[in-house]
């Protein structure tokens, strides 16, 4: 069952972001984003069927890092594909697979991929969202601002706070749940096109070191 909804959620996501590219005309840059976000919620998926299945903690998430290498490679979905970094949605699929593959070894770690996961989804994929439309932005480093920075904080840290209420194992002490979110907001801005791998590394390593070591 659980293979089914993990299959079922990608290719909804996926055709989501293809039909309203195609038909509707939102903008690849926008679908983009909205896809960056939703994807990050097949980690709800994964650990209410197989947080402790090492199988299905693996085999999805390996064969959709081969799918997005292809689809990178040939440019095959443009609603899915930044032209000025089109590893970047490869890179993502392989930096959670291969957490995943952390998580398997050593279930304990999907508390700390998690938080990750949520500051890489929402808090990543809320700060580009929302900072596009700006006409206005405040320029910080790096071609990044103080706005999308601010932005990644927050999303990141309401992100960790709603996957504690829906999952209680996955609660984390206030102060590590803003270091997280602080973490992450610094990485976005640090790391350029490879902020994806960054932030999921770099917050899983944070966490991991009260709620695992």
């Amino acid at each position: 069952m659980g293979y089914l909804v993990e299959c079922g959620y990608i290719l909804l996501v996926v055709l989501l972001s293809f039909l309203l590219h195609r038909y509707l005309h939102v903008p690849a840059g926008v679908t983009r984003k909205l896809t960056h976000i939703l994807i990050g919620f097949v980690f709800v998926i994964q650990y209410h069927y197989f947080r402790e299945d090492a199988l299905g903690l693996l085999l999805i998430p390996s064969l959709v890092t081969v799918a997005l290498f292809l689809v990178a490679r040939f440019r095959l979905v443009p609603s899915m594909v930044n032209p000025k970094n089109p590893y970047g949605i490869f890179l993502y699929a392989l930096s959670i697979t291969l957490a995943n593959a952390v998580a398997a070894v050593y279930p304990p770690f999907l508390v700390a991929e998690g938080a990750a996961i949520a500051c890489l989804a929402l808090g990543d994929g809320f700060a580009a969202l929302l900072t596009s439309p700006l006409k206005r932005r405040h320029a910080l480093l790096f071609g990044k601002s103080w706005e999308g920075t601010l932005l990644c904080f927050l999303f990141s840290a309401l992100g960790m706070a709603l996957l504690g209420l829906c999952f209680p194992a996955l609660v984390l002490p206030p102060l590590w749940l803003v270091g997280a979110a602080a973490l992450a907001a610094v990485l976005e801005l640090l790391t350029g096109k490879y902020d994806n791998p960054a932030i999921l590394f770099g917050v899983s390593a944070l966490v991991a070191l009260v709620t695992v070591c």
